[in-house]
């Protein structure tokens, strides 16, 4: 498996298809959320990291910067049948070192309760649950922050 910034399209475009399964997956507008998810990347100074294992994309996420040194996790993605697999993990801990170098020194994320594995993703990684830091989201979101 190999870890890295999503530069080309073509590494662009596996990073949105991913990211659209996923949104499909927790019942949001795929083409809508990929939109501003992409917007907000721009807009802050963020970052696509891809996953692949030889050709085949495996598993996408993305962070947004909410101030110079906080960063947000955003749409964490390992297609269905490569879970269990360590691509999560790695993609988080990929991450985790990225926002390091870039003097980052709080990470922050949220998630819904039915996403039960990358809760416990986050959890092993040393995320913990905080009290929510925007308005506007879905009743039942949890918000969790981890420092670096």
């Amino acid at each position: 498996m190999n870890i890295k910034v999503a530069i080309s399209n073509e590494e662009i475009e596996d990073a949105i298809s991913l990211f659209e399964s996923y949104y499909q997956s927790v019942g949001f507008d795929p083409d809508r959320a990929v939109t501003a998810l992409f917007k907000d990347i721009e807009r802050t100074g963020g970052k696509v990291l891809i996953a692949k294992s030889g050709l085949i994309s495996t598993g996408a996420v993305s962070y947004v910067k909410l101030e110079r040194n906080i960063a947000e996790i955003r749409a964490l993605f390992v297609k269905k049948d490569e879970r269990r697999n360590g691509i999560g993990s790695a993609l988080v801990k990929y991450t985790l070192d990225l926002l390091k170098n870039e003097a980052v020194t709080t990470v922050k994320l949220y998630t819904l309760p039915v996403l039960r594995e990358a809760i416990r993703l986050y959890d092993k990684h040393g995320f913990k649950i905080t009290e929510p830091y925007k308005s506007g989201m879905l009743k039942d979101t949890i918000f969790m922050k981890m420092n670096l």
